[in-house]
């Protein structure tokens, strides 16, 4: 008996025409680059995050020059997928901790807007960011002085 995974969709795909008009929809609300973003990371779900910022415009602010994430995908991480640290939000959900830096501008951007949001308090976010500085340490990831003008980050 043939399994009837061999020719179900992916969780988030969609067919090619529903696909275009997803993107060409968010593209026009957005813009292409964040458009490509959402769909790479989330397919269909790329919805979602888009609705969010519809919600409140500010959302829509990229936190990480190199990946392009956004303030809205923190809040999708933090309410949607369950993720319960910036360390878990940056590496596994919104993947802006694959960046070239390693996250670390991410980091800094992200703690300011949960903290601004009121999702975190500041002496969370002081914690959250220390803790991600650390694991980034282990990876001996190192900051250049350019690096380090995008959003104010101090990360070393």
């Amino acid at each position: 008996a043939d399994s009837p995974t061999r020719t179900r969709r992916l969780p988030g795909a969609l067919p090619s025409e529903e696909r275009d008009s997803l993107l060409n929809g968010i593209a026009a609300r957005l813009n292409r680059r964040q458009a490509d973003r959402l769909w790479h990371l989330y397919g269909g779900g790329a919805t979602v995050i888009e609705s969010l910022i519809g919600q409140n415009q500010q959302l829509a602010t990229e936190i990480c020059p190199h990946s392009g994430a956004m303030v809205a995908e923190l809040i999708h991480a933090l309410e949607a997928e369950h993720a319960v640290t910036l360390i878990d939000i940056l590496q596994r959900r919104c993947m802006a901790g694959l960046s070239r830096d390693f996250g670390l501008q991410a980091a800094q951007n992200a703690t300011d807007w949960l903290t601004r949001l009121t999702i975190w308090d500041a002496a969370r976010a002081e914690q959250e960011l220390a803790d991600y500085r650390n694991y980034s340490a282990r990876f001996r990831v190192r900051v250049t002085t350019d690096e380090k003008a995008y959003g104010g980050s101090d990360a070393r």
